[in-house]
């Protein structure tokens, strides 16, 4: 895959030496590559039945070889969305994988021994390879998910790096290792900055903190991209604003909230928002805020350059998982813009954010995806996307209706002298206007007036996942799409 070529063979194998030489590294590869060469649903039960075959191989026959750690690893990086979301085990692959590959030694080759044969040289570089492909998966998950990564970054690694860098056996092995450097970057942030640890927690104005931010950006910027064609050209600028992303980060923290940041997202990942109440901000905490803005844009921007074809060939959970996760960074501004009126909004505007221009191209592009291949996770993922255009266009009107009322209740103060009106009578009647529903809540032409409210307690109509179990298709009345596989990334609770 050159996207990711995490698994790759010599230059000049043959499709037939290929599958009689690495039948499951083959089997792993058409299982995920026959999008376009089949029916949408026998390529789905190709595909599960090729991960649970390699699966069974591993937990239940318990053999460990270098080809079946690859071939576990092309399952889990270019995951095939099941039909039912509950089945998702990619977190469990990814466990297995790693597993199997320390019990072989990957974590431990020898470096005094550099063999001389070039046969000697592939099947070392190729096992240096795999291992760090374990990395990349599980430091990717670790992150997105907000979980601990059972994988550490160690100076074996890096040599491994080097040894790819200098031993020239594969023209995609420096490509390869400059990803990993991207997510060497994301995984510093998540280390530093103690992005998936909720027992502890760092101050951006923490003594190191600014000079750790410039280390992860310097690391990437080092990087000459010169060789490179568009589409890896692309894939690295992604990681790279990827990792600063994560790196400015905790600006948006409150009380360490991290749970807000982890996919799948809900309605939590939208609710603290005082990181925007500061009536006097430092010029550094500005710069942040605005970094973290153009990056999330620009990010989106690389994204949406690539084709489809392109953008179907790359590992769903990194890209999906962080191009929501840049979406979600600028909701959280958008929605902080609009609640707080301080010090920053004259630096800040939802206008600068250009968050519905996003949201349309976005869910532009998810047409294609879904409509070329259907079981993509990728495409399953960005099922949101509408959704995500309906949230801003009701929030919207929200926004306005409250602002509405603001002005009202101020032009009723002013005339007190005249002839007073209680503030609660001209919000009753101001409320009265507008149709509401059986459960009380005010509706606007486009939805509820709190989309983005959190319910007063438990009884208020709060929407929870064995609901959507048993009424996948509507949720209060609203029609969302009849599909459950963008649970693993989100949880629509945060439309309603």
């Amino acid at each position: 895959m050159p996207t990711c070529p995490v698994a790759i063979f010599i230059p000049g194998t043959t499709a037939k030496f290929a599958r009689n030489t690495k039948p499951l590294l083959f089997m792993a590869i058409i299982s995920v590559a026959a999008a376009g060469e089949c029916t949408p649903d026998h390529h789905r039960k190709f595909a599960l039945e090729a991960r649970n075959f390699l699966a069974g191989l591993a937990i239940f026959e318990g053999e460990k070889s270098l080809q079946l750690i690859q071939a576990l690893l092309v399952v889990s990086f270019w995951y095939r969305a099941p039909e039912n979301y509950a089945r998702t085990n990619q977190n469990q692959l990814a466990s297995v994988t790693l597993s199997m590959a320390i019990d072989i030694g990957l974590d431990r080759i020898e470096e005094s021994n550099i063999p001389q044969k070039v046969d000697d040289q592939w099947n070392r570089a190729e096992a240096q390879r795999t291992w760090l492909g374990c990395f990349l998966l599980c430091s990717s998950l670790s992150l997105i998910m907000r979980r601990a990564n059972p994988m550490k970054w160690t100076p074996q690694l890096g040599r491994y790096l080097d040894d790819l860098r200098q031993s020239k056996l594969s023209s995609t092995d420096e490509f390869f290792c400059d990803l990993l450097t991207t997510e060497h970057s994301c995984y510093v942030a998540n280390e530093e900055f103690l992005l998936s640890d909720p027992s502890n927690s760092v101050s951006l104005w923490g003594p190191d903190t600014l000079s750790v931010i410039q280390r992860i950006k310097d690391r990437a910027n080092g990087v000459s991209l010169r060789a490179y064609n568009f589409l890896q050209k692309s894939l690295f600028e992604f990681g790279k604003l990827a990792s600063s992303l994560y790196a400015y980060e905790i600006v948006l923290h409150v009380n360490h909230n991290i749970d807000e940041f982890k996919a799948p997202f809900s309605a939590n990942s939208l609710k603290s928002l005082s990181f925007f109440d500061k009536q006097n901000p430092h010029n550094t905490y500005l710069l942040v805020i605005r970094k973290i803005m153009q990056d999330a844009q620009r990010l989106l921007d690389t994204f949406m350059h690539l084709s489809t074809s392109e953008i179907l060939a790359l590992p769903p959970h990194i890209y999906a998982g962080r191009v929501i996760y840049a979406v979600i960074l600028l909701m959280k501004l958008h929605k902080a813009a609009s609640t707080y009126v301080n010090g920053l909004n004259e630096e800040f505007s939802v206008e600068t954010l250009r968050l519905e221009d996003y949201i349309e191209r976005l869910t532009l592009v998810s047409k294609p995806l879904g409509a070329e291949d259907p079981y993509n996770s990728l495409s399953r993922a960005f099922l949101i996307m509408p959704q995500l255009k309906e949230w801003l266009q009701d929030h919207m009107s929200q926004s306005k209706i409250e602002k509405d009322e603001h002005n009202l209740q101020k032009e009723t103060l002013s005339e007190d002298s005249i002839d007073p009106v209680p503030a609660s009578i001209n919000r009753q009647e101001s409320s009265q206007s507008l149709p509401r529903e059986a459960d009380g809540r005010i509706y606007t032409l486009t939805g509820s007036s709190n989309i983005l409210g959190a319910p007063e307690s438990q009884s208020e109509n709060q929407f929870t996942q064995s609901e959507a179990s048993e009424n996948p298709a509507g949720i209060l009345g609203r029609e969302l799409v009849s599909d459950s596989w963008f649970w693993e990334f989100f949880n629509v609770d945060m439309l309603h």
